[in-house]
């Protein structure tokens, strides 16, 4: 079993809740699975994906950055998730989360158990 685990950030949202929800998965008490942490830049340019990544280097974080382009849709944000997992054939499963939210520290262990 691997889990691909999307964050899903806009350009124009707080880094330091994006660090925290990031340290949240980091941080499980048990890992019962692997996973894989991608940081899915919702609407993105070059620069403003360029920016997260950086803000991460420094907070000592160095994940994927996945850019995705706007249509002004509702949902685009989540289906671009959702499309980044479906690329990807390693992955077995999907956990999305919105980087201003974040995970209890026993979440993946009653998660596994379900």
């Amino acid at each position: 079993m691997k889990v691909f685990i999307g964050i899903l950030i806009s350009p124009d949202k707080s880094i330091t809740k994006l660090i925290r929800c990031i340290r949240s998965v980091e941080d499980q008490v048990r890992k019962p699975f692997d996973f894989d942490i991608k940081v899915i830049v919702n609407e993105s340019t070059y620069s403003t994906a360029r920016r997260v990544k950086q803000r991460l280097k420094r907070a000592g974080l160095d994940y994927e950055i996945i850019e995705t382009e706007g249509t002004g849709l509702a949902a685009r944000g989540h289906n671009s998730v959702l499309d980044a997992f479906l690329s990807r054939k390693e992955y077995t499963h999907l956990m999305k989360i919105d980087y201003d939210d974040f995970y209890y520290p026993f979440a993946f262990q009653m998660l596994y158990l379900i």
